[in-house]
């Protein structure tokens, strides 16, 4: 009797129970079809977004390496006009310094004082007025060798410093 009692539900409420189990397996095809179109979008719009900022990061990398390379451009154009300049700087003072011969022999004038009894002035010829007692006058002299030496270091010394802070202004940015 359990079959007949079976059969006999089976077919007074055969219609809505599988009416039933259609809407609830409709249900949940139509869940999972919603939850996987969802997905898909979401999954498209977050690969839409990472596209359109890898672009946007491109664009603006490549602005940013146009920018630093007029930046390294200038410089290197500063640069190598600073370095033109020393090098025209040192050709001319060394075809300057070519060109100038070394003193062999230099005549100073010199304040030299006069003693009440001399008659001239030092180094003066005999033309010159005579000097009062106790004033001095101005006279001429021709420097030692020696002294014309130390005299001819400190010039050189003095364009060798010359030479330096040349180079060094030229150096700076």
């Amino acid at each position: 009797m359990r079959k007949d009692e079976l059969a006999i539900l089976a077919a007074k409420y055969g219609t809505k129970i599988l009416a039933a189990l259609i809407l609830v397996a409709s249900l949940v095809a139509g869940y999972y079809y919603w939850k996987h179109e969802v997905a898909t979008e979401a999954r498209d719009k977050v690969v839409d977004e990472c596209n359109e900022s890898r672009t946007k990061f491109r664009i603006e990398a490549e602005h940013f390496k146009l920018a630093r390379q007029e930046e390294v451009d200038k410089a290197n154009k500063q640069q190598s006009e600073r370095v033109q300049n020393a090098i025209k700087t040192y050709v001319a003072h060394y075809e300057s310094q070519r060109n100038t011969p070394v003193a062999t022999s230099l005549r100073i004038k010199a304040d030299c004082p006069i003693s009440a009894g001399s008659n001239t002035v030092p180094g003066a010829d005999k033309s010159r007025p005579q000097a009062e007692g106790g004033i001095g006058g101005t006279g001429t002299t021709e420097l030692s060798s020696g002294a014309l030496q130390q005299f001819n270091k400190v010039i050189n010394d003095i364009e060798r410093m010359e030479l330096k802070c040349e180079q060094l202004m030229n150096s700076m940015p």
